[in-house]
């Protein structure tokens, strides 16, 4: 009787803290309704409903139901997904003040993947990087990178001719190289170079394991302190391995450009540029060390970002 009485009190407590965080919501976004979704479950609320594998097909058949204006809730947290993109364009370009933010990633930040961009807010370090982006991609920038396409694409030219049934391999050996040129004035040889290969494992894991998507330690960070001889419930092993990932992609070829600089063999790069720059700035060793973390983070993001949308 006295297990049976504490199990029913351990529900109350869940259904009242659920109680109280359901009023506050509603305080909170002034009695306004959630777009449409699935009916969310206790305490789980749509968990199990967020999609692990191919979310853009799966909320794509979600809209079928519910429209084009989806909500989940998860442990609290309230998930809008937006279908079409008028509605992205409208909320968060037009209205960017309002709904540009992101939601912290807690994964991320175990393993130290703070410099990605595309997981940033709206700080200091996320206005660097569009500042590094807007500066070095503008047009004129731009110009400085012909010889490196046209070269890369002679590559490509001849690849084609060779071995016309590996085309797929060729293209993304040449979107692979033409992103570590222009990033780090990085020149790749082949499929198997070291940095494509990291970068690569990087975003494999990124994506097979969703760590974005509707991963529980996300919702319930704590998840980190299970021990590793807990297989099924423990995230230790997969946050030292997306740690030392993370450093393997974004401290070599920083390092590369560096050493390029000093043999007088660089070539005009993101890179280049930024550490010339740095170069100017009469900064403490201290600052100058945090400021080429930052370059080396930013960096990294548009080139994992950059080898991610061209393998997809």
């Amino acid at each position: 009787m006295t297990y049976l009485l504490s199990i029913v009190d351990v529900f109350a407590v869940l259904l009242f803290l659920a109680a109280i965080r359901a009023i506050r919501d509603h305080q909170r976004r002034g009695g306004l309704p959630y777009p449409p979704g699935p009916r969310p479950l206790p305490i789980l609320g749509n968990f199990l409903d967020i999609p692990k594998r191919f979310p853009w097909l799966a909320y794509s058949k979600f809209s079928e139901k519910y429209g084009n204006f989806l909500s989940f809730q998860t442990f609290g947290k309230v998930i809008v997904v937006l279908n079409t993109v008028e509605a992205a364009k409208d909320l968060l370009e037009k209205r960017s003040a309002i709904y540009s933010g992101r939601p912290g990633i807690p994964i991320y930040d175990m393993m130290g993947w703070n410099w990605s961009l595309a997981a940033s807010s709206s700080n200091n370090y996320w206005r660097a990087g569009r500042r590094m982006l807007d500066l070095g991609l503008r047009p004129v920038a731009t110009a400085s990178y012909r010889p490196i396409i046209q070269a890369r694409t002679r590559v490509l030219l001849s690849q084609l001719l060779e071995n016309p049934h590996q085309w797929e391999d060729h293209i993304d050996l040449l979107q692979g190289a033409l992103i570590l040129a222009v990033t780090y004035g990085y020149q790749v040889h082949d499929r198997s170079d070291r940095l494509l290969d990291d970068c690569k494992r990087r975003n494999k894991l990124a994506t097979e394991e969703n760590l974005v998507g509707n991963l529980p330690i996300n919702h319930i960070p704590r998840l980190r302190h299970i021990p590793e001889w807990l297989p099924w419930f423990s995230y230790k092993k997969l946050i030292r391995v997306g740690r030392e990932l993370g450093k393997q992609v974004i401290y070599p070829p920083i390092q590369f450009a560096k050493e390029s600089m000093i043999n007088g063999t660089a070539v005009p790069s993101l890179a280049l540029e930024n550490l010339q720059e740095l170069e100017n700035q009469n900064l403490s060793a201290s600052d100058r060390d945090e400021a080429e973390e930052v370059i080396a983070g930013i960096l990294g993001s548009i080139y994992t970002a950059g080898l991610d949308t061209a393998s997809g």
